[in-house]
């Protein structure tokens, strides 16, 4: 995931004192609504608690890269997505992807 930082925007405040704010972004994130990231990390956070360790799995027609986005925009940790495929086919056959992550109390904002 590539952050990059924004450019500096200047916000005053109802005293008058001027601050100049940059924040850094995830340049995936930044592709998806709020509304999809919000859908997709639904399909994959933990049932009991979100701020839980990510391990679940989706179709494999799912879009990998928006729920990539998805658990990294909630859970400020990377998300690991790896292929499963059925090899007794020939030629394999994508059934789905396995989606892990150390979750939001493991990462760098708990």
């Amino acid at each position: 995931m590539a952050i990059q930082p924004t450019q500096p925007v200047a916000v005053a405040s109802e005293d008058g004192v001027v601050f100049n704010i940059s924040v850094a972004e995830s340049t995936l994130a930044g592709r998806y609504t709020q509304e999809q990231l919000a859908a997709a990390f639904e399909s994959v956070q933990d049932e009991d608690h979100w701020k839980n360790p990510v391990d679940a799995w989706i179709p494999a027609d799912a879009d990998v890269d928006l729920v990539r986005a998805a658990v990294e925009h909630f859970t400020a940790t990377e998300a690991t997505v790896v292929a499963d495929y059925d090899l007794e086919s020939n030629p394999p056959v994508l059934t789905g992807h396995h989606v892990t992550a150390p979750g939001y109390w493991a990462g760098p904002a708990a």
